[in-house]
């Protein structure tokens, strides 16, 4: 009789930690799915800032986007990762393969071959570029980023 309530209290015991588990499970999944992801850097379009292969946590609940914030953005079915640096309003002008934004120098080295461009950065448009200057495929090969295909602050 002694040895069924042990093995009873024994199968309850399990079933509960079973419970937890799976319980735990499904919240870390909710949480990664809704609010933040850990997502592994791959290439080098933002070093030295991020290396590939560095890990990184993007904060998909953030919705407040400024200039120099650097998110984690859909482009052509792709995860990519890049610094805002136009905002709405501003005035992005390239020139002779040099960025301006509002008539000031963005000062980055460089040998750059890019068609001249000028536009007004209209409500939840962003420019995006990658701080590895030399070697990011960003707005300034594929234009304006709408806020919709921004998935999250990092």
């Amino acid at each position: 009789m002694k040895k069924q309530n042990f093995d009873s209290n024994r199968n309850q015991k399990a079933v509960i930690v079973l419970c937890i588990i799976i319980i735990i499970s499904l919240a870390i999944n909710v949480i990664q799915f809704f609010a933040f992801s850990l997502v592994k850097v791959r290439g080098n379009s933002m070093s030295p800032t991020y290396q590939s292969g560095d890990y990184i946590i993007v904060n998909k609940i953030e919705s407040n986007i400024s200039r120099n914030d650097v998110v984690m953005l859909y482009y052509n079915g792709n995860k990519i990762i890049k610094r805002i640096v136009g905002v709405e309003g501003d005035c992005i002008e390239m020139r002779k393969s040099q960025l301006y934004i509002n008539g000031l120098l963005d000062l980055k080295p460089g040998d750059f071959d890019y068609s001249n461009f000028s536009y007004i950065l209209s409500e939840n448009e962003f420019f995006v570029v990658g701080d590895n200057y030399e070697h990011s495929y960003d707005s300034r090969n594929f234009g304006r980023v709408m806020k919709k295909d921004i998935i999250g602050v990092v």
